[in-house]
């Protein structure tokens, strides 16, 4: 009769040693703090918000931020992050983020200057999972506003995902409120940078991520910087996003350099040998792609003028990821890519690794191949299709954002008088847009079974 009342004191015993085991942790000093994201919840406790408070605006994900200090958005520079305070409320409470502490600055280049709504880097102070997003510290906030259906990044970067491209960027629409007064409607997006949850590349082994860039964007101040231009038609200037010189030392950028710069330059004679001798340098897969992508929008700055990434992993270069895309599919009236008829790309000297590439046969057949094997998996179909209920899903929000931006849809300085003057206008001129692209496309490089 003994036993089970043993029994029954050390199953007691157990569960009061399980219940206190918590507390017992969290009083050792070694214990280290588990980072969102690497085994702790991403969601903070408590996360229930107030909906009073921080209300859902839009029938979206809202991001209130809150600056320290007193100080406004107003006062932000590209130059000097500022600290806060963050709340997100998500459309589950799974999602929502309370009294996070961040830092934010400005971001971007044309857009910083010359745009009323203003772009925003944030940094959290610890990793954090944002809206099912990979757990990270740095994330970015595009405004769109050259975009006045809001739709082409989105819609863009998510073909590239769908497509397979590795390292894409996910992205997520938020309204934004700081210091309690609304800023307006904008796409949470990843930061390009070296991540395990981002580009999952080793720089502290030799790999590089790298941005096909023009000097002016960084004030011509470069030391690691790659320029080819004794046998190009254009100057190609490269930077090395990462490594980085501080966190590595000059030792690993001096590799890094010599890494990229070898490999950058290979690609001209590469490119005289044939696809056979190239592909030992290049990742074939990843240029096709990225090739298919870009020229599909036709994105002005895709022709190597910015915003075109590629990377160095295990001593072969990568095209990609994909980034900036508020001025594709017709939204700048330049005769280089404006109409949804005709190769923009890969006739522009200046991106001469394609303009020479899609003059070599077996590149061109892969192209082809590829296009007709995305046409045939419905990926196009489905990106056409998602379009309304996109537009659907932030019209709301962009109701909101024309209210506090209202010269946004009055703005003509892209399109001249081609311009729309309402999201669901420029969202029908998208759609034909994109149907007559595909069309056109698909006489060219689509293979008839």
């Amino acid at each position: 009769m003994k036993k089970p009342a043993l029994v029954t004191r050390m199953t007691a015993m157990l569960l009061l040693l399980l219940m206190l085991l918590p507390a017992l942790a969290a009083c050792g000093e070694d214990s280290p703090a588990l980072t969102p994201g690497e085994g702790a919840n991403p969601v903070l406790s408590g996360n229930e918000i107030d909906a009073d408070e921080y209300p859902l605006l839009g029938g979206i994900p809202t991001l209130y931020i809150d600056l320290a200090g007193n100080r406004s958005i107003g006062e932000l520079t590209k130059e000097e992050y500022v600290g806060g305070s963050a709340t997100l409320v998500g459309a589950d409470a799974a999602d929502n983020l309370v009294s996070v502490p961040l830092e934010m600055k400005g971001r971007g280049n044309y857009s910083w200057y010359d745009m009323e709504k203003k772009q925003y880097a944030i940094k959290f102070e610890e990793k954090q999972r944002v809206l099912g997003m990979g757990s990270a510290r740095k994330w970015v906030l595009i405004s769109n506003y050259s975009d006045k259906s809001f739709l082409r990044n989105f819609l863009t970067l998510n073909l590239a995902k769908d497509i397979g491209m590795p390292y894409t960027t996910a992205c997520r629409y938020v309204n934004l409120v700081v210091n309690g007064e609304y800023h307006g409607l904008y796409l949470l997006t990843e930061k390009i940078e070296v991540h395990a949850d981002r580009v999952d590349i080793d720089t502290a082994n030799g790999d590089v991520l790298m941005e096909i860039d023009l000097p002016g964007r960084h004030y011509n101040e470069c030391d690691y910087c790659i320029d080819i231009d004794a046998t190009l038609p254009v100057p190609m200037h490269i930077r090395i996003c990462e490594p980085e010189l501080e966190d590595y030392g000059e030792e690993v950028m001096a590799a890094a350099h010599e890494t990229a710069t070898k490999l950058t330059t290979a690609m001209i004679p590469g490119l005289n040998r044939g696809l056979g001798k190239l592909s030992e340098i290049i990742d074939v897969q990843s240029f096709v792609d990225w090739y298919i992508v870009n020229e599909f929008v036709r994105n002005g700055d895709s022709a190597f003028w910015t915003s075109c990434y590629c990377y160095i992993e295990d001593g072969i270069l990568h095209m990609g990821p994909v980034w900036d895309y508020d001025t594709c599919m017709g939204n700048q009236n330049n005769s280089a890519y404006f109409a949804p008829e005709g190769f923009y790309i890969s006739e522009q000297q200046r991106a001469y690794w394609y303009y020479r590439l899609m003059r070599n046969n077996d590149f061109k057949a892969l192209v082809k191949e590829r296009w007709t094997e995305l046409r045939d998996a419905g990926i196009f179909d489905d990106m056409f299709a998602s379009i309304d209920e996109t537009a659907a899903y932030i019209d709301e929000s962009i109701a909101l954002d024309n209210e506090r931006w209202p010269g946004g849809p009055l703005r003509t300085d892209l399109r001249g008088n081609k311009s729309c003057y309402s999201a669901e206008e420029e969202t029908q001129y998208i759609k034909k847009w994109v149907k007559t692209r595909l069309a056109w496309l698909d006489k060219q490089w689509y293979i008839k079974h």
